[in-house]
């Protein structure tokens, strides 16, 4: 079973979608702390900044909601403290800087946290009124001092869009465009008269979130809102960016992070994501930062919906089959020879499977472990299913008679001879400590000539990490043949944040869900090992991309 998902390298790097990525991603970051206020902290050291944006989001970040204006008028960044103490990652910030505000009355940060900045030489003000309406008519007014001008302002529910406000907030930030909170219902005649002052005044929301009562009541407005926070959210990208391919992502409802990322998302829009929703705003993705304490299944169905991560190259699976241990010939499986070789590949396969292992004496040989009846039969001596041979041995043994064994280094010159055969190596031993051992060798004896044709399948994450530290490997795929049990978003979730875009299963692991996970975050899903054609085609109707197999023709 996998192991350590959390290990994850994500920079080298469900439920049913109804809409087809058409792109895909060339990266995924990640910015996380251990709190909130390590985040923010991550988050500032993201960009050059001048000032200090200091909220208390312990409880609510309802101050912060109409803080992004201030932080973009300033040249600032919004952090984050506790009513009576300053983070240590919060207060290694507020000393780059001379120019500290603060939002909120001293019941959100008390004057004991205020007299402490001051007496480190701070410069710093306050804006906090009687309720959050208030307070952001006051930062509305601070950043009209500071730029003499309001060219924007934003008009929203200050009770229930927050997701509204927090999609707008880079643009507020960018734009030094204040965010004017209302109840949804009315609006008071104070920021009314300075919305009316600004050059152009946007509502967010619908009609349901800020209604047409407050429309009415504010001159020239003109209203961004779709069906859902996730509409609006993509209108506001397609409003105020020219088409951007890089993105911040932020779970839905972490308000908190998402003001906070205000001052790193002005090129780089803020995208909220749920996994029970298609994130519609990334279709046209390539890179993506995930920001906060988001979930892997909500950030693998948002790699999915972009078209899963560009890590590897899955050209090969055009091909619907694989030619299991290099195919059947002559009516018999698990040959691994150089004749079953030629003969699928002349029947049209292009992908095959190998299975390796070491000789007794240490070299790489085609051959599949097999019990004392299965080796009587195909005409080998029982005391290989004990012991494996020499490499001199293997070489002297023919399956039933006529066919002959082959060593790693043979079946590469097939793929010279067929420049168009891709290799799937199975490695046989159980050995996990060998796995970089077998990959070295791989590495050693396959050459740059072919060894981007070369497809490892690990079996659990540890093996892949052990994989891919041998070689940066073109492509992947990961089998689940070694398993005794998978949980289905564990393991598309690991395959998803990887880069890994063909899962394998047998019987045991198939389910409708499964499919529709693995359609959701970008995987194909191949099974294995199928010779009757009406299975494979069942299976197919049923959304499974690929098989392996012995005797089907191509």
């Amino acid at each position: 079973m996998l192991k350590k998902i959390m290990t994850i390298m994500l920079s080298a790097t469900l439920l049913m979608s109804s809409i087809v990525p058409i792109s895909a991603l060339d990266r995924v970051d990640r910015i996380k702390g251990s709190n909130n206020y390590e985040t923010a902290s991550k988050i500032a050291d993201k960009r050059n900044f001048s000032s200090v944006i200091l909220v208390n989001a312990d409880k609510t970040i309802a101050d912060g909601l109409s803080a992004a204006a201030l932080a973009g008028a300033t040249n600032g960044v919004i952090l984050l403290t506790s009513k009576d103490s300053i983070p240590s990652w919060t207060q290694k910030k507020i000393d780059k800087v001379t120019e500290v505000y603060i939002i909120g009355d001293d019941e959100a940060i008390s004057e004991s946290i205020e007299n402490k900045i001051k007496s480190d030489g701070k410069v710093v003000k306050r804006l906090g009124g009687k309720d959050r309406y208030d307070t952001s008519y006051q930062v509305a007014e601070e950043v009209k001092s500071i730029t003499g001008k309001l060219e924007k302002v934003f008009i929203a529910n200050g009770l229930k869009g927050e997701a509204d406000i927090v999609s707008t907030s880079p643009v507020s930030y960018r734009e030094k465009a204040p965010i004017l909170l209302t109840n949804g219902k009315d609006i008071k005649d104070d920021i009314k008269e300075i919305a009316d002052d600004s050059i152009e005044r946007f509502i967010i929301g619908g009609t349901a979130v800020v209604s047409g009562n407050v429309e009415k009541r504010i001159n020239n407005s003109v209203r961004i809102g779709g069906k859902n926070r996730f509409y609006t959210n993509k209108m506001i990208i397609d409003r105020f960016y020219s088409n951007p391919k890089d993105f911040n992502i932020v779970d839905t409802s972490d308000y908190t992070i998402a003001v906070i990322s205000c001052s790193i998302s002005t090129e780089k829009p803020i995208v909220l994501v749920d996994y029970r929703h298609d994130p519609i705003a990334l279709k046209e993705a390539r890179n993506i930062t995930a920001v906060g304490n988001i979930a892997d299944h909500t950030i693998s169905k948002a790699i999915g919906y972009s078209g899963g991560l560009n890590r590897f190259n899955y050209d090969w699976t055009k091909n619907k089959y694989i030619a299991h241990a290099l195919g059947g010939v002559g009516g018999k499986a698990y040959t691994n020879s150089p004749q079953a070789i030629e003969h699928n590949y002349n029947k049209g396969f292009r992908v095959f499977e190998i299975d390796l292992t070491f000789s007794k004496d240490g070299e790489l040989i085609a051959w599949h472990p097999s019990s004392k009846e299965r080796l009587r039969e195909m005409g080998i001596p029982e005391k290989y299913a004990s012991e494996k041979p020499t490499v001199s041995e293997f070489k002297k043994l023919k399956y039933y008679g006529k066919y002959n064994t082959m060593t790693f280094k043979e079946a590469i010159s097939y793929m010279r001879k067929y420049k168009d055969m891709y290799l799937v190596t199975d490695f046989k031993d159980s050995l996990d400590k060998d796995v970089q051992k077998l990959y070295r060798k791989i590495v050693e004896e396959s050459g740059q000539d072919v060894i981007d044709r070369i497809i490892p399948q690990a079996y659990t994450d540890y093996t892949y990490h052990d994989i891919m530290k041998t070689n940066q490997f073109k492509s992947m795929i990961f089998t689940t043949y070694k398993l005794k049990r998978i949980d289905e978003n564990e393991i598309t979730n690991f395959c998803a944040l990887n880069g890994i875009k063909v899962l394998v299963i047998d019987y045991r692991f198939y389910t409708p869900s499964l499919v529709e996970r693995c359609k959701t975050k970008g995987i194909k899903l191949y099974m294995n090992t199928y010779n009757d054609q009406n299975v494979v085609n069942s299976y197919t109707k049923k959304g499974v991309s690929g098989f392996y197999t012995d005797f089907l023709t191509p």
